[in-house]
């Protein structure tokens, strides 16, 4: 049996086993790479699944100094109900993905009446670097325009300044000044977006101390639905 003794940081996260509302959560050492635990379904009890699995294979609660999930509140209460001694973190591809998803949304309202805004979903979600050179030139025009999309836009790009902070003092400040600036932007889908991030403020910052994120757990889940797709779904959870 595998000694879980000191495994001190795991990342969680949930992907679907098949069609439908099917998903399984995964749990990953963070310092290893290595998928520890694998559950049927995203809710708070395959915390406590976890928690029972790894105590059999000698892990204790207390040893576990970070954890790393998505903004879900099922898992924040598994979390806080096993690893009390755990400073959770907030992925921030999660949170990037959230913050893309606002912006689509923008995009979306505002094209109905700016012909100009369709089809550049991408040039808005993609990263810089990602461009083609045909790409960079349009998005470079756009974004100079007086348009809500590229003001949110630049809200984005802003946000990230707040996980390059030195320390949690400097990213509490700036992560203030940020949500000033968008809640008084008058971009709805951007405000909703922040008001609900100040909810979660603590464990977003986070990573400024932990610089812990779930990327190697998205790979993982990756391969998993390639395996998927391979093999139309699975028979059973035993995937692992």
């Amino acid at each position: 049996m595998e000694d879980y003794l000191n495994i001190r940081a795991v990342g969680f996260d949930e992907t679907s086993s098949r069609r439908g509302h099917n998903y399984i959560t995964i749990a990953v050492d963070l310092d290893t790479s290595k998928v520890i635990f694998a559950s049927e379904g995203k809710d708070h009890t395959t915390i406590d699944s976890f928690s029972d699995d790894f105590i059999s294979h000698l892990g204790k609660a207390e040893n576990i100094t970070d954890v790393c999930s998505d903004l879900s509140k099922a898992y924040n209460k598994g979390v806080q109900d096993n690893f009390p001694n755990a400073a959770h973190t907030y992925d921030k591809f999660h949170i990037m993905k959230m913050v893309g998803e606002a912006i689509d949304y923008v995009r979306k309202e505002k094209q109905r009446f700016d012909p100009i805004l369709q089809k550049t979903r991408y040039l808005w979600l993609k990263n810089r670097s990602s461009l083609s050179s045909g790409e960079e030139i349009r998005f470079d025009e756009l974004s100079k325009m007086n348009l809500k999309t590229a003001r949110a836009y630049r809200m984005k790009e802003a946000r990230k300044v707040i996980w390059d902070c030195p320390d949690i003092e400097s990213a509490i400040k700036v992560f203030n000044k940020w949500y000033f600036w968008v809640t008084h932007s008058c971009i709805e889908p951007m405000i909703r977006l922040v008001k609900a991030l100040k909810r979660h403020q603590s464990g977003i910052l986070n990573i400024v101390k932990s610089r812990i994120s779930n990327g190697i757990v998205e790979v993982i889940n990756g391969k998993i639905q390639m395996l998927k797709r391979s093999g139309r779904g699975y028979p059973n959870m035993i995937i692992l």
